[in-house]
């Protein structure tokens, strides 16, 4: 992933706070993004934030618009209407404070988030840098790929408390030393700043 935002005036940024729908404790990021961030910029914001791998698709919602990667011979094939999200800039949403969206992962184990807007930065704001994506702060490791979903994985979580379970080897093989209590800020604005190069 090799991304640039491009920005050719001063436009605001958009502080977000993405939480996975169904985990307790709350497994959440919140992260400050560029105004001028297309929702295909924020797919690889939101995967990059959790931990994700970008193995399977995905799409947005707001304002009941669906959103996602157009793709040759790979569509969406419930009837939707689906816009390419790589058209459409946050700017162009209209966003207000306190809208909530939506972004699914994986149609398979349905990572649902809610993105809600928790802050609109004015571009006059000097003490910040709003020309690039960045986490402010977060809770909880994102779940392995392919985990099942919410039931998923907190079954696996019990699992991997309970040596004796039988299935305990299995899952602690796959899982590996996977730690649900991990995040780390500064990690994950390393790999932010890696994938996403922005320029006036």
């Amino acid at each position: 992933m090799d991304r640039k935002i491009h920005s050719n005036h001063p436009r605001p940024a958009y502080v977000l706070r993405a939480s996975i729908e169904g985990t307790t404790p709350s497994i959440w990021r919140e992260l400050s993004v560029p105004a001028d961030c297309t929702l295909g910029d924020l797919h690889g914001i939101l995967q990059i934030a959790f931990g994700w791998e970008n193995g399977h698709m995905h799409s947005f919602t707001v304002n009941s618009a669906r959103y996602g990667m157009m793709m040759e011979d790979m569509g969406f094939d419930d009837g939707d209407d689906v816009a390419d999200e790589d058209d459409v800039c946050l700017d162009d949403l209209n966003l207000r404070a306190k809208q909530k969206f939506s972004y699914l992962y994986d149609f398979g184990d349905s990572w649902e988030h809610e993105i809600r807007v928790s802050k609109i930065i004015p571009p006059e704001d000097e003490k910040r840098d709003l020309t690039r994506p960045r986490c402010l702060g977060g809770q909880r490791a994102g779940p392995p790929e392919d985990s099942g979903g919410v039931w998923g994985y907190e079954s696996m979580l019990e699992i991997l408390k309970d040596p004796n379970h039988k299935e305990y080897e299995e899952i602690h093989e796959w899982a590996g030393d996977f730690d649900p209590e991990y995040f780390s800020l500064e990690k994950t604005n390393a790999r932010l700043a890696q994938a996403f190069k922005s320029r006036r």
